[in-house]
């Protein structure tokens, strides 16, 4: 509730919610993507066993491997 006041979301944002969030588009999920999800400047980490994982860094990304080793 404290949250509502500060962010002057009114007191019956709890009702309003469902509403809000089902209103939301596909659209509208790919234009926030678009601003904010920049693949070129994304970093994977991927945290497990290799041996059991099977997990080869070339298959994640293998552009970066290529320039990578251009240098």
């Amino acid at each position: 509730m404290l949250e509502t006041e500060i962010y002057g979301l009114g007191l019956d944002y709890a009702d309003r919610y469902p509403k809000i969030i089902q209103a939301i588009t596909a659209a509208d999920v790919e234009a926030v993507a678009q601003k904010y999800l920049h693949p070129d400047a994304l970093d994977v980490v991927a945290v497990a066993n290799q041996a059991e994982a099977k997990i080869s860094v070339a298959s994640i990304e293998p552009q970066k491997q290529a320039s990578a080793a251009s240098q």
